[in-house]
Parts: C-alpha cells; sequence; structure tokens
C-alpha cells in the first residue's frame, strides 16, 4: 500500500451519512490524470519487485488526455502511482472520480488502490486508502490502529463486493469514493459508486499518521500484481478528478 497497512476501532454510523451531494463551495481539481505531476515508485509494503511508466496517450481515452500506467512486477509486487495539488487545510469532505480501463487482461491485476492523502491543519496527515481488492473480492480501506506518533495501520475488508478480475476488460469503468474526515484524523468512508450502482459503507474509523509531511493533497493509484512469475499490465486513468470542501 504506501507507508501503511492498518485497523482501528470502528465505529458503525447512520445511512444517511451515505454519499453527500457535492456542495456549492466545493473545488474540483480536473483532469489530474493530464498533470506532469506523477511519480511512481516500488510499494515496500508489498512483496516481490515492481516497476513502471506514466504515457499521457490519446487512445484509449474518454477526454482525449488518459494516463497509461505500465507496470512490470514480479512475486505479488505493487507500483504506486502518486501526484500532489495544493493543500486546503479547512477541507473536509472528498469525492474521489475516475474513470478506469484495463487492457487486454486482468489476470495479473488482482488489486487497484486509490488513495486521497491529506495533510491537516495540526500538520497529521489523514490517509484516505481504498481499494478493489481481488483477494478479498471486496471494497477495502484503511485505518490506523495505533496512534498518531505510533501508527499501525491496516486494511479492511468492507463487504462489499469488488475485485479487478470481474470488471469488463478494455471497456472504461467509472469510480466515485465519498468520504469526510473530522479535524482529529477521524476518516467516515461514506459509500463508494461503481458504474453507476452505488454501495453505502458508513464507517468511522481514526486514520491519522504523524509524518512530517509538508502541506498537501495527495493522489495515488497503485497496481498490485497477482502472479508470482514476472507479468506486465497496462492500466489507464481518465477524468480523474478531486472535489473538496
Amino acid at each position: 500500500m504506501r507507508i501503511h497497512r492498518l485497523l482501528s476501532l470502528i465505529l458503525v454510523v447512520p445511512a444517511c451519512l451515505a454519499s453527500p451531494a457535492i456542495a456549492n463551495a466545493t473545488i474540483t481539481v480536473a483532469n489530474i490524470q493530464s498533470s506532469h505531476t506523477w511519480r511512481h515508485s516500488h510499494d515496500a509494503g508489498t512483496p516481490g519487485t515492481s516497476t513502471g511508466s506514466v504515457a499521457v496517450t490519446s487512445a484509449p481515452s474518454r477526454s482525449g488526455k488518459a494516463l497509461r500506467l505500465s507496470t512490470t512486477y514480479t512475486n505479488y509486487g505493487g507500483e504506486r502511482y502518486e501526484s500532489s495539488m495544493v493543500d486546503n487545510v479547512y477541507a473536509n469532505n472528498f469525492v474521489y472520480d475516475a474513470w478506469v480501463y484495463i487492457k487486454d487482461s486482468a489476470k495479473g491485476v488482482k488489486i487497484i488502490e486509490m488513495d486521497l492523502n491529506h495533510v491537516i491543519g495540526n500538520g497529521w496527515t489523514v490517509i484516505m486508502g481504498f481499494q478493489c481488492d481481488g483477494w478479498s473480492g471486496t471494497w477495502d480501506y484503511t485505518a490506523n490502529k495505533g496512534t498518531a506518533k505510533s501508527p499501525n495501520d491496516k486494511w479492511i475488508h468492507s463487504g462489499v463486493k469488488c475485485s479487478p478480475q470481474s470488471w469488463a476488460l478494455n471497456k472504461w469503468h467509472h469510480v466515485q469514493i465519498h468520504y469526510f474526515h473530522d479535524n482529529k484524523g477521524y476518516v467516515t468512508y461514506q459509500s463508494v459508486v461503481l458504474d453507476g450502482v452505488t454501495h453505502k459503507l458508513g464507517v468511522r474509523v481514526f486514520s491519522g499518521f504523524a509524518l512530517g509531511w509538508g502541506k498537501t493533497i495527495l493522489t495515488n493509484f497503485q497496481v498490485d500484481g497477482g502472479t508470482k512469475y514476472q507479468y506486465n499490465s497496462n492500466v489507464f486513468l481518465d477524468n480523474l478528478n478531486v472535489s473538496y470542501w
């Protein structure tokens, strides 16, 4: 995953906290996939090895400028792709909105991870980690079982079904993740929408980390391999918009 893998005090909240409408005061950073700020590296939290490259392409694409993520991995390695934007320490509500396309074969694409990391006013980084997990067949989210200064991060299976192997190949899939966090590092994962179908989550967990980062809102998109042997994948990302208020 990134610097983490996590579980914590989980409080179930009412279903009315699912999928808020985007407020009029929203700031939307659009088409992040076509920016020149993308970096990538092997996720040391995964086994094996991985290497990657990025390129803006017009085909396949919805906007004319999709991002091609070409990944080579062995022994279940994961490659993390990330892009930063200007921070707003006063934001609490977030929507991660993206279109994802898996080319030709999903055999070796076991996990697709989509995260937002937000540095808040007290300097902590709130990690809003979310992934479609082909191992468990569920949408997973992250939480910090420890403290901000002594973190113990875990993935938690939501119980809502998801696997990259079930996504149709050579077709665009629309993912929208809604979440809220307070100023004490608690995140409410409200809902995930896949291809127009809304799944309510309504779970609240602690996910604050004292990492010493500078002010940022950081987007992560990660592809994890699902085979022991070397495998190459091409996943495309388009119309990646992050809204916050």
